[in-house]
């Protein structure tokens, strides 16, 4: 099939447009648009029809004027809904903020009654914030978890599509699973993780960086090593085609400390080796700044092994790729991060903290 006359979207246009779709969503034009198979057939057709009825060259002519004119359309469907998208999460974002200003005891009820609170944006932010929330804590987690759930049974089920709603639910079971993991409660945490994978349906949940995440750790604390280390490699892998390659370095680096864990010297060297080289990857505009912002996500997350070895490993690995003046600023950052998490106990609570339910 050839390419003569045609005119292609930009990476950017299409990453946005596929953000700005319903999770679980994939319309047919994508498909079309995607398929090389597909478009394949629809150029053959076109040129049959051409011989035709004799119009070849005006044929080709105005598809190409249609398809030019196509990804016109679409580039301004981008634009618009990717603004649309980016108000909603930052309106969100000032909602949650007020909403957990308040005492604890007042949230559930000020969710129920603000309209204003009642969006999937909020309910997305919520579930965030959980996901966000320091690992010594992991009763505010569930607890955060319990609010993003309530703000979930609020959406309206037909305004919103069954995609959207089966991934603010199966994450709200994820981020329950993640805090009961923290407090020890392990088997209860494996059987929210199986509610989540359920509450999924026919969407590849198993196939999300995030869900290979948090089941990597639960099976780390299971002492299933293992399948620990294939799920962190599976998730870095999947967090960085996301595009989230802080969260891919992150993911690397745990099975990298898990690795030197179990005295798995190479293995580990291999997968600080992939952290470097993501590090240095293209669209990565400062990676000392990625690898102290992934570090620190660690810390707050009482993955404070992973972090000081992120930091240490990198270091190692970097340093003769970027020179002195990148060595000097991850030693910097390596000491602003043990000021903020490497005290006596590293970061870690010294018991798990129980989880109050109703």
């Amino acid at each position: 099939m050839s390419d003569e006359g045609a005119v292609h979207p930009s990476r950017e246009v299409i990453a946005a447009w596929l953000r700005a779709q319903g999770p679980g969503e994939r319309p047919l034009l994508h498909h079309l648009l995607g398929c090389t198979h597909c478009a394949g057939t629809a150029a053959a057709l076109l040129a049959e029809a051409d011989r035709a009825h004799g119009e070849r060259n005006l044929a080709r002519d105005r598809a190409v004027e249609a398809y030019r004119g196509l990804w016109t359309r679409l580039d301004e469907r981008v634009t618009a809904d990717d603004e649309e998208l980016r108000r909603g999460r930052a309106e969100a974002e000032r909602r949650v903020a007020e909403l957990l200003a308040l005492p604890p005891a007042e949230r559930p009820a000020r969710l129920r009654e603000e309209p204003r609170l009642g969006t999937w944006h909020v309910a997305e932010r919520l579930l965030r914030c959980a996901a966000d929330h320091p690992a010594a804590d992991p009763a505010g987690a569930f607890a955060l978890a319990e609010l993003a759930t309530e703000a979930v049974a609020r959406l309206d089920r037909e305004a919103h599509s069954a995609g959207l709603m089966r991934e603010l639910e199966a994450e709200a079971h994820l981020r329950f699973g993640e805090a009961r993991r923290l407090a020890g409660r392990l088997d209860e945490a494996s059987s929210d993780l199986r509610q989540a994978d359920e509450t999924a349906g026919p969407d590849p949940w198993i196939a999300r960086g995030d869900f290979c995440r948090a089941l990597a750790r639960l099976r780390q604390d299971q002492g299933r090593t293992d399948e620990a280390l294939a799920l962190f490699g599976r998730a870095s892998d999947l967090l960085e085609d996301a595009g989230r390659t802080g969260e891919a370095v992150a993911a690397r680096a745990e099975e990298g400390t898990l690795d030197l864990d179990l005295w798995r010297v190479e293995e580990a060297a291999a997968a600080f080796d992939t952290v470097a080289a993501l590090c240095l990857g293209p669209g990565v505009g400062d990676p000392v700044a990625l690898i102290e912002a992934a570090a620190g996500s660690l810390g707050r997350q009482g993955r404070t092994a992973a972090g000081r070895q992120l930091l240490e490993q990198t270091r190692q690995h970097l340093a003769p790729t970027l020179g002195l003046d990148a060595e000097e600023e991850l030693a910097a950052a390596e000491a602003r991060w043990r000021a903020d998490w490497g005290g006596p106990n590293l970061g870690e609570p010294e018991e798990p903290e129980d989880l109050e339910e109703d």
